[in-house]
């Protein structure tokens, strides 16, 4: 059986939108010299190639001068997938898989009219797919999914392992490759789940080959494609310069463990994703519904937030260029009166993604304008309900108006032919709702590609227990949302984690201080230490808190 390698690149733009590294250093070797260094170094491959766009020939064959690859290059353009593919990508960056859609990393760096074409050329019977900046991959992993894949051959036309991404490839058999090429979609789609044809999820099939623990464990990019994974990378790099020797999955596992050390201890100079609340008035707020969410009372209502503060926070979160800003907080964003500009401020800062949480009922014709025109990621629905009769019961109002300004939504979006905003309807997971659940997930996948469903909080005890059923772990472990999110409220304060509606323990203000301040302070500084000790108690929302597993 012939397995080649393919490495994807693309000197002017990454698959994900940002600015490619290619010929940054790291760890003393250019990131496409690493990487076709290290996949060369795999035993059981019959040939390493690097495919790039034909205007790139000469600057690719200059990056790669001594290294054992050849270079193809071509002019097929990037795929019909890649913009969606980028939209709902840019939310799992960190997840082998996990992407709205069921999209995964497999989804980023495979060309599949181009991979065809190469495994045609070369007679080849399957191709092991490496993303461009992928310096640590393992080129022990590489023969292991050869190997493994030469024993199911048979039976399946895809191996995969789910790791981190950048620290295994994926296996595809080229007539695979052919005919998703033919069909314009995306590898991950074959994975993901469809309501009108249920089947066994591939990863529980031959087609899986199981990862060792410290790699199902661990979290983390190690694709070079952004400013936190590169660091990452550099940052292993700097405790290790020499990576272990592969032996099977050695050196992945050793980068695995190294990653999940760093999770406990490691916290950015900025939240990875930061929400903002622009203001507590609520669409959805009704005293003849059912609570699955917190108003905020009255008397402690907050905001409309200055829009000059949303703008001097996008600039300095856009200093990275994978931050993510969810519009949402305790009220509806769209009853801002300056909404619109707002979505400009983070947009003319160079935000990565934005997502608007909404009731849905204020989606008029000049919010649907101004969502698209901003290219918004995600809109999010709170619908929590299939039937309208369950939607007045929990609302206290009408369903029919809200689905019809989702639709609204999605036909503006398909007039501009662009893949954002995507329309996820959303459900909390509560007693009140939990037998309309699976209609109303495979319905609205049918409808609009995807749904989410989120387990019912009770906020440190501020709701009723309404759950259906505990999904906290056993073993009480530090959060790990705390060095990696937070929350800016309407008035500018700043709350640790969303549990704390009330704003009862606010960690600072940005009305005193930058976001980052606040976030690197002494009473954000507190909490962790405290987590890391694992004296939950010294808060009292974390001590009644069962949220704290949350990714």
């Amino acid at each position: 059986m012939k397995v080649i390698a393919a490495i994807e690149v693309d000197l002017h733009r990454t698959p994900l939108g940002t600015a490619p590294r290619f010929a940054e250093q790291i760890g003393g070797q250019t990131v496409l010299a690493r990487t076709v260094t290290r996949v060369a170094r795999a035993k059981r491959l019959d040939g390493v190639f690097v495919l790039c766009p034909d205007d790139q020939e000469s600057q690719c064959r200059s990056l790669l001068s001594g290294r054992p690859a050849t270079l193809r290059s071509h002019s097929a353009g990037p795929p019909p997938y890649r913009p969606l593919v980028r939209v709902v990508r840019k939310w799992a960056l960190d997840s082998w898989r996990g992407g709205m859609g069921g999209s995964a990393v497999i989804d980023e760096y495979t060309h599949t009219a181009v991979l065809a074409s190469l495994a045609a050329a070369e007679k080849a019977d399957a191709v092991a797919v490496v993303p461009g900046p992928c310096p640590l991959i393992d080129p022990g992993l590489i023969d292991t999914l050869v190997e493994h894949f030469g024993s199911v051959s048979d039976d399946t036309l895809m191996t995969f392992m789910q790791t981190p991404p950048g620290l295994s490839p994926v296996i595809f058999q080229s007539g695979l490759l052919a005919e998703l090429a033919r069909q314009g979609i995306p590898p991950g789609w074959t994975m993901s789940y469809k309501p009108d044809r249920p089947e066994t999820d591939l990863a529980s099939r031959k087609c899986a080959c199981n990862a060792p623990q410290a790699l199902r464990h661990a979290c983390g990019r190690f694709i070079a494609d952004t400013d936190r994974a590169t660091e990452t990378i550099r940052a292993y790099l700097a405790d290790h310069p020499e990576p272990p020797s592969s032996n099977g999955a050695a050196a992945a596992e050793h980068v695995g463990q190294w990653a999940i050390n760093r999770q406990s201890r490691y916290v950015p100079p900025l939240p990875r994703e930061l929400e903002i609340e622009l203001t507590t008035q609520d669409s959805l707020a009704s005293k003849a519904g059912v609570e699955l969410r917190p108003v905020v009372p009255p008397d402690r209502q907050r905001g409309p937030i200055n829009p000059d503060l949303v703008r001097r926070l996008a600039r300095e979160l856009a200093v990275m260029d994978d931050t993510l800003v969810v519009l949402g907080g305790f009220g509806d964003p769209l009853l801002h009166p300056r909404f619109t500009d707002i979505l400009a401020y983070l947009r003319q800062a160079g935000i990565y993604g934005i997502a608007v949480r909404t009731g849905g009922a204020r989606l008029a014709d000049a919010s649907i304008a101004a969502l698209v025109e901003h290219e918004v990621d995600v809109v999010t629905v709170l619908l929590d309900a299939w039937t309208p009769q369950r939607y007045r019961e929990l609302h206290g109002g009408d369903l029919e108006p809200v689905i019809e300004a989702m639709d609204r939504l999605a036909r503006a979006r398909q007039e501009h032919d662009q893949p954002a905003p995507l329309v996820v309807p959303e459900m909390v997971k509560a007693v009140p709702t939990v037998d309309e659940m699976e209609a109303f997930f495979d319905g609205w996948l049918r409808k609009h590609g995807w749904a989410t469903i989120v387990g019912y909080s009770r906020y440190g005890g501020a709701l009723p227990d309404r759950c259906v059923i505990d999904m906290s772990p056993p073993l009480r472990c530090p959060c790990r949302r705390i060095n990696t999110r937070c929350t800016v409220l309407a008035d500018g304060g700043v709350i640790a984690c969303d549990q704390d509606f009330a704003a009862a323990r606010p960690v600072g203000s940005l009305l005193d201080s930058s976001l980052g301040e606040v976030w690197t302070g002494p009473k954000m500084t507190d909490l962790r230490a405290h987590h890391a000790a694992g004296r939950y108690d010294a808060d009292p929302l974390c001590a009644a808190c069962s949220e704290w597993h949350r990714p």
